[in-house]
């Protein structure tokens, strides 16, 4: 299997779904219990997830999907839970962690009402915590702690094939973002620990690893060493990362949106509490952070401007 200019191996019965940046990557796995879905997408791309998996397990001589498991549950991996679970009866899985909020459905908790990101709800059958070993596609997969991006992410490795599913942990070029909360002092921590789940990555023999986002690949230690760079540059300036996360935040809702009203856009900024936290290290006034970050999207080319709307590019 090829992705750009690398060559993969996959172990049969396993697949990779690259969705892009508004719906993160699909794993899945097939064997004779049923199939399982690591990750399941953003929300607006859950019909999608269902016919893709729909699909893919109707090839199978058992064809049904027993379970969908998540690396963590921000909205761009676990929004076609839902309908996943409606269509297909299956299982949900989710890191031990999110257990609380997902029982009680605790948007702020989950991170949906912090970001402004829906996400339809769901319920969970089991939990998974770091040190449990998953049979997936026939094979041995050990959960992995990886804090940093979410304190309860996790990550899946399979010694035997050296792959790790590694979620937004790592990607290639980057991890995802550090988002300031309502406490000042979580953002070192989530720092700190994002650079100990990179140590952890480091440790293992992996020769593939599957991102989040993106498409697999074979370069661990250059990956690493570009994560690290940003992660230093990021976590020496709080200034920087929190414009950062402004820009990453609506660059996400624009993708899903394709076009925004500058209102719209103004009004998004003064209402999603990640934004207000991050906007305690820049220090402007909410419509000049709104102002500055549009700028800064159509000046690298990933957005643009006609008259009072902005545009995906």
């Amino acid at each position: 299997m090829a992705y750009g200019a690398t060559e993969v191996r996959l172990p049969a019965g396993m697949q990779v779904f690259e969705r892009g940046w508004l719906s993160s990557n699909c794993v899945l796995f097939e064997d004779d219990n049923g199939a399982t879905l690591i990750d399941s997408g953003y929300v607006s791309h859950a019909d999608q997830t269902v016919a893709l998996v729909a699909r893919a397990v109707e090839r199978h001589r058992t064809p049904r999907l027993r379970r969908v498991i998540n690396t963590h549950l921000h909205s761009d991996h676990c929004g076609g839970n839902a309908a996943l679970a409606r269509h297909m009866r299956c299982e949900v899985v989710i890191p031990e962690g999110n257990s609380y909020g997902v029982r009680h459905w605790d948007q702020r908790f989950l991170s949906f009402e912090l970001t402004g990101q829906p996400c339809d709800r769901f319920d969970f059958t089991d939990t998974c915590s770091p040190g449990d070993v998953l049979t997936l596609g026939g094979q041995e997969w050990e959960v992995l702690a990886a804090p940093g991006h979410d304190v309860d992410s996790v990550m899946f490795h399979c010694e035997e094939e050296g792959i790790l599913i590694s979620g937004d942990a790592i990607w290639e070029d980057g991890c995802g973002a550090m988002f300031p909360t309502a406490n000042p002092r979580t953002l070192d921590e989530d720092f700190s620990a994002a650079f100990e789940t990179l140590e952890l990555v480091e440790s293992l023999e992996v020769r593939l690893i599957v991102p989040g986002h993106g498409a697999p690949f074979t370069d661990a230690e250059g990956a690493l060493d570009r994560v690290r760079s940003r992660l230093r540059r990021l976590s020496a300036d709080p200034v920087r990362n929190g414009l950062h996360v402004a820009k990453v935040l609506l660059k996400y809702r624009l993708l899903d949106e394709r076009r925004m009203s500058i209102e719209t856009v103004q009004a998004m900024f003064r209402e999603v509490p990640t934004i207000a936290h991050a906007n305690r290290d820049i220090g402007l006034p909410i419509h000049l952070l709104a102002d500055r970050t549009i700028d800064a999207l159509v000046k690298v080319g990933v957005a643009r401007r006609e008259g009072g709307w902005l545009l995906d590019a």
